[in-house]
């Protein structure tokens, strides 16, 4: 395997430290990704050049259009449940309300660490947000 992925996975690493205990192993696929296979059986898969991460579902329609617009119904949903105004949302997970806005209108995908923020913001996991069939 060539140095340029050990640097892209020392990067992912460096950026997002909670799953350097958690990864079982991982690979490159394609130029600008590697997939990180976790030890609870799921799979991450790492953008070096959006620094963007999605769960990988081998059945899903690799379409970026289509998951931004999944990401938005489910962040949508629980903001709604959660009763939290923009507002107060971007108070309790440091992500700007335009931002948030931005993930709803589908102009934005989101970086893990605003996912995360979001998710636990939100009383959810990652997961719930990220994951689709």
């Amino acid at each position: 395997m060539s140095n340029r992925f050990y640097e892209m996975y020392e990067s992912f690493m460096e950026r997002y430290p909670i799953f350097e205990r958690d990864t079982v192993d991982w690979y490159p696929i394609g130029k600008y990704e590697l997939l990180f296979e976790l030890i609870d059986g799921s799979r991450l898969v790492y953008n070096t050049i959006r620094k963007t991460v999605r769960h990988f579902n081998p059945n899903a329609i690799d379409d970026d259009e289509l998951w931004a617009k999944e990401f938005a119904s489910r962040l949508r949903t629980r903001i709604i449940e959660s009763g939290l105004t923009l507002e107060e949302l971007e108070e309790e997970s440091g992500v700007s309300r335009k931002t948030v806005q931005r993930y709803l209108q589908c102009s934005n995908k989101p970086t893990l660490l605003s996912a995360m923020r979001l998710a636990k913001a939100l009383g959810c996991t990652l997961a719930e947000f990220t994951y689709y069939e």
